[in-house]
């Protein structure tokens, strides 16, 4: 039943525009009647009707969910659209690299929305491929970022994060020396993927010390040994610890880092 209304809504307005708008408030009406109310289901409906996307996005004041979540370029948009009629406790946004790299309403988005957003950002090629550009118009964003996974590759991406980053989970591969320390206080828990060859001696940045945050160091074979030592000592945190590979390092000057 789902996909049958949702076809002759489609179908309707591709062959009249004017006719679908006059008799919108009954399909409107048929589509609730059908329980066709879920975040999914409107924001399918704006996707299969993008030219009259601000009048059907008014399905959203019905909707019954909780969460709404986006995963795909499209979907930004339609869901976009949808945040001028409600907003739901929870918004889902996970996108892969190839829906990053073209023109999506994403500022638009983060713009419109306030409340709870989870937002995990997939490379399918390179996990460092940063996604600052992403993640910039989160600054002006009233929204309450709870989880991210993805890349940093910039300070602008730092600053950005951490302007909406509430208790959040953040896992995040870093792809060049950032200074994370504006993270601090803003997270629960912190993934930090790294490689060694990012932190050639002198450069120091350490992590914040609580919560207790955790370093992934990827590329170290036995060659890369001693630069490894020298990332783990240039990210840990002044006076506190780093988990490590599952084990504690501490940060003190009279114990080789990386022995334990």
């Amino acid at each position: 039943m789902r996909e049958v209304l949702l076809y002759v809504v489609q179908i309707l307005n591709k062959l009249s525009h004017c006719l679908f708008l006059r008799h919108w408030p009954e399909l409107k009406q048929t589509l609730r009647d059908a329980g066709i109310v879920t975040g999914d289901d409107v924001r399918d409906c704006v996707v299969r009707c993008s030219d009259v996307a601000d009048d059907v996005a008014e399905l959203a004041a019905l909707s019954e969910s909780d969460t709404w979540r986006i995963r795909s370029g499209r979907e930004v948009a339609a869901v976009s659209h949808m945040l001028h009629h409600a907003q739901p406790k929870l918004l889902e946004v996970m996108l892969s690299s190839d829906d990053l790299k073209v023109k999506t309403g994403w500022p638009e988005l983060a713009g419109r929305r306030v409340g709870d957003v989870y937002i995990l950002l997939h490379n399918l090629d390179e996990e460092y491929n940063p996604h600052d550009h992403f993640l910039e118009p989160l600054l002006s964003s009233k929204m309450r970022l709870a989880w991210f996974e993805g890349c940093l590759g910039t300070p602008a991406g730092v600053a950005a994060l951490a302007s909406v980053a509430r208790s959040a989970y953040l896992d995040i591969y870093m792809a060049a020396p950032l200074d994370l320390s504006a993270l601090s206080g803003k997270y629960e828990d912190l993934i930090l993927h790294t490689r060694p060859s990012m932190f050639p001696p002198p450069l120091m940045y350490a992590l914040p010390a609580t919560p207790e945050p955790k370093l992934h160091l990827d590329g170290v074979d036995v060659g890369s040994w001693e630069t490894a030592v020298h990332t783990i000592t240039a990210l840990a945190p002044s006076g506190g610890r780093l988990e490590f590979n599952q084990n504690q390092i501490q940060n003190n000057s009279d114990l080789p880092v990386g022995s334990e």
